[in-house]
């Protein structure tokens, strides 16, 4: 849905899929931290939690600097929902 609404032509519909994914990303943000906080071995707990906050952050700060040197919007939100696809196969090698 995010590389989708980067090329909607209307309004009324990007602010449908905008707000369908304001409603999931925090809920697969928060699932993501608890599954990587249940498969990691409790003595790596916090190092993998301060590891995974510095990611974010290092993400942030990516994201501006990519920002300032892309103007487009359109091209921006593409390039950003390009990212996911491409960790997809990872997946595969999570522990059930």
């Amino acid at each position: 849905m995010a590389l989708v609404s980067a090329w909607i032509p209307s309004l009324i519909i990007l602010m449908v899929f905008r707000f369908l994914l304001g409603t999931m990303h925090p809920t697969s943000l928060v699932t993501g931290v608890v599954f990587s906080m249940e498969i990691t071995e409790i003595k790596w707990r916090s190092t993998v939690s301060v590891v995974l906050g510095m990611m974010w952050g290092v993400g942030t700060i990516l994201w501006g600097i990519f920002a300032y040197l892309e103007r487009d919007w359109r091209w921006l939100q593409t390039f950003a929902s390009l990212i996911g696809p491409a960790v997809l196969p990872f997946l595969l090698y999570v522990p059930s």
